[in-house]
């Protein structure tokens, strides 16, 4: 399964040309070509259930290409086959974050900790949008293609934008719930066998289902021509069992994100 979605992404990115016919072609208002590039800072927990927050500062990335390509925060990079008025469905590659073992709860010897430790990975990662008048839905999957975070997960969003009145600013807010796979959540909320040996600690296990959900709201003010100041504010919220895990301290979370981006077009 990993492998053949891997491949059918590859095989769709580097096959599909930057103008096809019919419903893959590239809609004239959505053929752009942008690149925007400036810094960010983020504050997140080290993991959703985690009473602990890190904070990091990374370059900004926004780009496109004919409406075609794509590489940004968000979805990653990868390719629109479809990018229609109200209408997208895209696949590419992205990052899924892993967990360092000194960040859970326990109280452990350094070797105790590895066994939490969780890489993360490069995954593969599937969309499909659709805009309605007052509403924009996105659905996607991602898959893991190495590292320690395993099985597919999935993503809903329901986002609206609110009138502001002002030209230089635009708010979206959403609400997006997540499904996840029985290996993720006892990746990052289970204790297996080999765990509870290494560490002393009592086995757990989750199946899969609702693992979070949670509201957001994402802000973009242009200061100048060329600059432009995005704020993102998200909240998260175990759902089911997941909030009965011992690696859940707290749960839920909340994830700040401003960045300041030059649009070079």
């Amino acid at each position: 399964m990993k492998k053949l979605l891997a491949l059918s992404c590859a095989a769709l990115v580097f096959s599909a040309p930057t103008h096809a016919g019919g419903l893959f072609e590239i809609s004239e208002d959505n053929a752009d070509t942008f690149l925007d590039l400036g810094i960010a800072a983020i504050s997140r927990p080290e993991y959703l259930g985690s009473d602990e927050n890190g904070v990091l500062v990374v370059p900004y990335f926004n780009a496109e290409y004919e409406g075609r390509y794509y590489l940004n925060p968000y979805q990653g990079v990868g390719i629109n086959f479809i990018n229609q008025d109200k209408f997208e469905l895209s696949g590419g590659l992205t990052y899924l974050f892993g967990r360092d073992g000194e960040d859970t709860p326990f109280t452990l010897t350094p070797m105790q900790q590895g066994a939490f430790d969780l890489d993360g990975s490069v995954g593969a990662r599937v969309s499909a949008s659709a805009t309605f008048k007052y509403a924009r839905a996105d659905l996607s999957v991602t898959q893991p293609l190495g590292g320690d975070v395993e099985g597919p997960a999935v993503n809903a969003i329901l986002a609206t934008m609110i009138p502001t009145g002002n030209d230089r600013l635009r708010i979206f807010p959403s609400v997006n719930m997540y499904w996840s796979s029985q290996d993720r959540n006892n990746n990052f909320y289970g204790i297996s066998q080999q765990q509870s040996a290494q560490s002393g600690l009592t086995g757990i296990t989750f199946d899969s289902g609702i693992s979070s959900y949670g509201a957001n709201v994402a802000g973009f003010f242009t200061l100048t021509e060329k600059v432009e100041l995005v704020g993102v504010l998200s909240y998260a919220k175990l759902a089911g069992d997941l909030k009965d895990s011992p690696f859940a301290v707290k749960d839920d979370g909340v994830t700040a994100a401003i960045a300041l981006a030059y649009k070079y077009k």
